[in-house]
């Protein structure tokens, strides 16, 4: 969830703002006025003339570039949440705040729906480059002010930035694209492209052969490069990186056996260790059986002697009677 904000100085004001008004979708007419700043015109040439005459009474009437043209396209589940129109004026004038292009004459349009998705709202805006104070402003680096300036209003709404939503969708594409390397046998770049297509992921493949770009299924946005996703994808070095997560497969196959015969050898060694304990411990019982068998046979073997002795003595007192 983001917002994406890009913004360009420009010489067709009224080719952009005619765009701008009389977008349609499926035959249908999908632009409305959102808002306007110090604007009295009905139609687009009054707004510029308006514009034009402003530029020309403090002096910039012959600046080449008088107007700055601006889209504002927040993610799906960002338009959830701005479910009326003032929640999108609030926070397209907070967009404009932050690159400072709110003290200006503007108008803003609203397209309830994009070419590639209908269901995409976004916001088109014309602002005069001389503000009402009679500045000129500037354009220097004006496409990363706009780009800056929604990263900030993200942050404000706690969302991730345009930036962060890249990478974490490059981070999903590239382990997926990985994932249909490793399904193969061989490198092939039909199978390649087949094996990502089963893994969720839409490919565009460049009319010369000589490249690719890999985006998610089902998603609407243009797919990215795959120099952008990852070098080791690129179709020169796909073979190497193919051989080197093979070998990682091979490798990871090996220790795995490797772990698996020292649990085995584990579990052998604590068995015999139960064994040994069980026999000594059986060991010890004889021993404590032994003695006491041993003292039954001296007790017998005495009561046996003091009769012997008894028997020698009797016939000795006889005799002496």
């Amino acid at each position: 969830m983001s917002f994406v904000g890009k913004a360009d100085s420009i010489t067709y004001g009224r080719a952009a703002l005619n765009y701008a008004e009389n977008k349609e979708l499926e035959d249908k007419h999908v632009a409305h006025e959102l808002s306007r700043q110090f604007l009295g015109g009905n139609t687009p040439q009054e707004i510029l003339l308006e514009m034009e005459r402003w530029r020309e009474v403090n002096h910039y009437g012959n600046i080449k570039r008088g107007y700055f043209w601006l889209s504002f396209n927040p993610s799906k589940e960002v338009i959830q949440q701005l479910d009326t129109h003032q929640k999108w004026e609030a926070a397209h004038n907070k967009w404009l705040s932050y690159m400072g292009l709110d003290n200006t004459q503007r108008v803003v349009i609203m397209h309830d729906g994009a070419d590639n998705d209908t269901e995409r709202s976004h916001l088109h805006a014309l602002l005069n480059r001389v503000d009402l104070d009679g500045n000129l402003i500037s354009d220097s680096f004006i496409y990363k002010r706009a780009k800056a300036a929604a990263e900030k209003l993200a942050r404000e709404y706690k969302l991730k930035t345009a930036d962060e939503l890249g990478k974490d969708k490059r981070a999903i594409v590239r382990e997926k694209a990985l994932n249909a390397l490793k399904s193969l046998k061989n490198v092939n770049m039909v199978d390649f492209y087949e094996a990502c297509k089963v893994n969720g992921l839409s490919v565009m493949v460049r009319l010369d052969g000589k490249g690719y770009s890999l985006g998610l299924d089902g998603d609407n946005a243009q797919p990215m490069k795959v120099s952008a996703i990852d070098r080791e994808l690129t179709i020169h070095r796909i073979t190497q990186t193919f051989n080197k997560l093979k070998a990682a497969e091979e490798k990871e196959r090996a220790e795995e056996a490797k772990r698996k015969a020292l649990q085995e050898k584990k579990e052998q060694r604590g068995k015999e260790q139960l064994k040994q304990v069980e026999e000594k411990k059986n060991g010890k019982l004889e021993e404590n059986a032994r003695p006491s068998a041993g003292r039954d046979h001296s007790e017998e073997r005495q009561a046996d002697r003091r009769e012997q002795e008894r028997e020698e003595q009797c016939p000795s007192r006889g005799w002496r009677r």
